[in-house]
């Protein structure tokens, strides 16, 4: 009848909730559009842009190549710096 997922990687999977969704089990935890829109890290900080919501110092959006990356570090924050991943979860890929 219902699935709580627990925590971790589970609970973050869209394919996960959407079989529950598909098959009249209701899972306990985000909408499937929720976990979509905050399993991709760019879509999640725009959001929270939208909504006013601080956010450390960071690119306007992705960046695939070094010089751009560069150019970002050297006019803004300086070193140190975190790149991050786009998708993903855990921390893995800081």
């Amino acid at each position: 009848d219902a699935i709580h997922p627990g925590y971790g990687f589970l609970s973050e999977k869209t394919e996960f909730a959407d079989a529950c969704r598909d098959n009249g089990i209701a899972f306990v935890g985000p909408t499937v559009e929720n976990l979509a829109m905050f399993g991709d890290k760019t879509s999640a900080r725009a959001l929270a842009i939208k909504c006013n919501v601080p956010v450390v110092e960071g690119t306007p959006g992705p960046s695939d190549n070094l010089d751009d990356a560069r150019s970002f570090i050297n006019n803004g924050p300086g070193y140190p710096v975190i790149i991050k991943a786009s998708m993903g979860g855990g921390g893995r890929g800081m």
